[in-house]
C-alpha cells in the first residue's frame, strides 16, 4: 500500500501541504550552509530574474554543467510557508497547473541531493521515497496547516522535552521558517504571504493566531501529518 500522500490529486490553483523527512529519519541539514543552499534553490526558481540571465551556476558543485535556470517556475509555483527542520521539511505551495508541483519538486530534490551527497562522500538516497503532498481543501485547514508549519520547530523541541512551556516563540521559530517573512521583519518576492495575510486585519492578528496555538491542537493534521 502507497505510505500516506504519495499517490497526489493534482489540481489546477491548487494549494498543497508538501513534505518528506530523509531516509531511516537521518538528518537532510547537517550545517547552516545545507539550510542556505535548500533556500537558494527555492528562492532561484521562484523569484523572476530581474537582469535577463536565464541561468547561471552559484557554486562549484557537481552540477556545473546543467545550469540552474533562474525563475524557471515564477508565475507556476508560489511558495506560502515553508519550515526546514534537521531531518525534515515543509512546504506550503500553490501551483497553476497540474505538473508545475511534480516538476519544481523534483527539479529542487536532484540538485539538492547531488550537492549534498558530493559534500559528504556519499551516495544513493537521502530522501524517504517520493515526496508527500496533502491537497488543502478549506480556508480552515490552510490556515492551520500554515500555522503548524511555522510551530513546527516549537513542536520539535516540546516534543523531546527540550524547552518548558515559557519561551520565546520568535527566536525558536524564525531561523528556518518563513514567520519572519509574515511578521514583516523580512522581505522577499520568491516567498507569496499576501494570500495568508489577507484572512487577517493586519500581521499583528496573524502572529495572535499563530502564537496562541497549543502544541496540542497542532499535532492534530489528519492527513495533513508527516509519517
Amino acid at each position: 500500500m502507497p505510505s500516506k500522500n504519495s499517490v497526489k490529486k493534482y489540481v489546477e490553483d491548487g494549494i498543497y501541504h508538501v513534505y518528506n523527512r530523509g531516509v531511516e529519519k537521518r538528518d537532510i541539514f547537517l550545517d547552516k550552509e545545507d539550510y542556505a543552499f535548500f533556500l537558494f534553490l527555492l528562492k532561484t526558481y521562484l523569484q523572476e530574474p530581474s537582469d535577463g540571465l536565464k541561468g547561471f551556476n552559484p557554486f562549484s558543485i557537481p552540477y556545473r554543467n546543467s545550469a540552474i535556470k533562474r525563475g524557471a517556475f515564477s508565475g507556476r509555483v508560489n511558495l506560502l510557508t515553508y519550515a526546514l527542520m534537521p531531518n525534515h521539511y515543509h512546504l506550503l505551495i500553490k501551483i497553476s497547473d497540474i505538473t508545475a508541483l511534480t516538476e519544481f519538486m523534483k527539479t529542487i530534490m536532484t540538485i539538492y541531493v547531488m550537492y549534498f551527497n558530493k559534500k559528504y562522500d556519499r551516495v544513493g538516497s537521502l530522501f524517504q521515497g517520493v515526496y508527500k503532498a496533502a491537497l488543502i481543501e478549506s480556508d480552515e485547514c490552510l490556515l492551520h496547516v500554515c500555522r503548524y508549519i511555522h510551530l513546527n520547530p516549537l513542536v520539535s523541541e516540546k516534543a523531546n522535552n527540550n524547552i518548558g512551556r515559557s519561551v520565546n516563540l520568535r527566536k525558536i521559530i524564525d531561523s528556518y521558517t518563513s514567520y519572519d517573512f509574515y511578521l514583516g521583519f523580512k522581505k522577499s518576492e520568491w516567498l507569496k504571504t499576501e494570500l495568508i495575510l489577507s484572512y487577517f486585519s493586519d500581521s499583528t492578528k496573524f502572529k495572535e493566531f499563530t502564537e496562541e496555538a497549543e502544541c496540542e491542537d497542532l499535532n492534530f493534521l489528519g492527513s495533513n501529518a508527516l509519517d
